[in-house]
């Protein structure tokens, strides 16, 4: 009698395993969560730093922009770099640029550190 390994063939990589999968859909969800809290941010952002309305369409903006730009860049380095430099290279990033967020209050600021953070997560999300 033949396993279904033998039938189908022996195809299982380390992807396969429940814990990178689990790994990859946390961080689907890292890289979206921003986008999901941008109307609560937005409001913040007017109400308590004081930015227009304008500034603050900008601002998420260069995020959007920058989440475009890392997605584009990751589908170019994925063949050229390893996966796991390239998601923790985009995780640092990300991370470093929300809690600079937290700190820095002027406008042009946020807007390079909301691109960069935008740029990380498109990084590994894309991945």
């Amino acid at each position: 009698m033949t396993s279904d390994s033998e039938v189908m063939g022996d195809t299982s990589n380390p992807f396969d395993k429940w814990q990178s999968i689990a790994v990859a859909v946390f961080m689907a969800l890292v890289g979206y969560a921003v986008m999901v809290s941008v109307p609560v941010l937005s409001t913040a952002l007017v109400a308590k730093v004081g930015f227009t309305e304008a500034e603050v369409g900008r601002i998420w903006g260069a995020d959007m922009g920058g989440f475009s730009a890392g997605a584009i860049l990751s589908a170019l380095l994925v063949s050229k770099f390893n996966r796991r430099y390239l998601v923790v290279g985009g995780v640092i990033l990300a991370v470093v640029a929300n809690a600079l967020c937290m700190q820095l209050v002027s406008f042009d600021q946020v807007l390079a550190l909301r691109a960069m953070a935008g740029v990380g997560s498109g990084l590994l999300t894309g991945i």
